[in-house]
């Protein structure tokens, strides 16, 4: 199996270089800034998860998409996962990061593959089709994956995927699930 990371998307867009954590300045500012949103509270008690989701939270998307859709000339009752790839796969070179992440792994049938941080859930359905494989997709904002499973559902893909609201750090799986 094969465990696909949004993350590794951004290092193809930043020229196949790896990722470096920053410098310990930087460190640094990252711990003063959690201790500061912990508050009163101890830091190690701080969760991360609930200010993300706090964050990409925007409230209403699944109708904004639908409405979008529907303003694109696409009939709702009889969509496609390619119908939405217009408006589901809003990382960064979209479907193209897509593919070309794709084209480097040997995905197929009976594969199983973890989208981790898979937003509305757009990679996910089309690894799902393009590749036959069934893919989990996890993300920590709660509203991206209630939107992820209704736009699954309506182009029939409820049995190819699946989605999680949790965080990378304590994913519901065993250890060789993916």
């Amino acid at each position: 199996s094969r465990c696909w990371l949004s993350c590794s998307i951004r290092a193809i867009r930043a020229g196949r270089r790896s990722i470096r954590s920053g410098s310990s300045k930087t460190n640094r500012s990252r711990y003063r800034l959690s201790k500061e949103l912990a508050g009163d509270h101890k830091v190690e008690n701080y969760m991360p998860e609930l200010t993300v989701d706090g964050h990409y939270a925007v409230g209403g998307i699944q109708d904004r998409i639908l409405r979008a859709l529907k303003a694109l000339g696409k009939d709702i009752g009889n969509l496609t996962a390619s119908d939405l790839s217009p408006i589901d796969e809003f990382h960064i070179r979209g479907r193209e990061a897509t593919h070309e992440l794709a084209e480097r792994t040997e995905l197929g049938p009976g594969l199983n593959v973890l989208d981790v941080g898979c937003g509305l859930g757009g990679s996910v359905r089309h690894l799902a089709v393009e590749h036959q494989c069934h893919v989990t997709g996890i993300d920590l904002t709660e509203e991206y994956i209630k939107t992820a499973v209704a736009l699954s559902r309506l182009v029939g893909l409820e049995k190819q995927v699946e989605f999680h609201t949790c965080s990378a750090l304590k994913m519901p799986f065993g250890d060789a699930a993916f």
